[in-house]
């Protein structure tokens, strides 16, 4: 994994998954960022059923700008959108997920992680960095391109 020399906004571009079946639920969670080339991204999770590859539906959105600098990528501007509070369903349209407005003092509006590619430049890894003692923190996590 690990080839970060020629990997440039370019190779960004795109849409990155990284899915899990659910079998409980008998669908697939997707994790997706969509990197666009004029500067903005979007991280949308959403359900899909087995062997289709349409989103049933939407759990979480996040939009904002990214810059990447070398192996960091750093995301700005960040609005998230979640389920709505009285909601009983595990997803809805995407145009059905409200903003989530953060609490005063407690605005995450950007962060930084580090990337790392393989040599075909077709898987990702995002590695959201050192996590404090009793954190409830995300490890590495590797993504798929699916679409450039």
């Amino acid at each position: 994994m690990d080839d970060n020399s020629e990997f440039t906004s370019q190779n960004l571009y795109g849409t990155w998954e990284k899915s899990q079946f659910n079998p409980e639920l008998q669908l697939f969670n997707v994790n997706a960022f969509i990197f666009k080339e004029d500067g903005t991204f979007e991280i949308r999770g959403s359900y899909r059923q087995q062997d289709v590859q349409i989103d049933l539906g939407y759990y979480s959105l996040s939009t904002g700008n990214y810059v990447l600098n070398g192996n960091k990528l750093i995301f700005s501007n960040l609005t998230y959108f979640i389920l709505p509070p009285d909601s009983d369903q595990i997803y809805v349209l995407l145009e059905e997920l409200i903003e989530l407005v953060p609490e005063e003092g407690n605005e995450m509006n950007s962060f930084q992680v580090e990337i790392s590619t393989n040599s075909g430049k077709n898987e990702l890894t995002i590695d959201y960095g050192p996590c404090a003692p009793n954190e409830l923190c995300l490890g590495p996590q590797t993504f798929y391109k699916v679409r450039r």
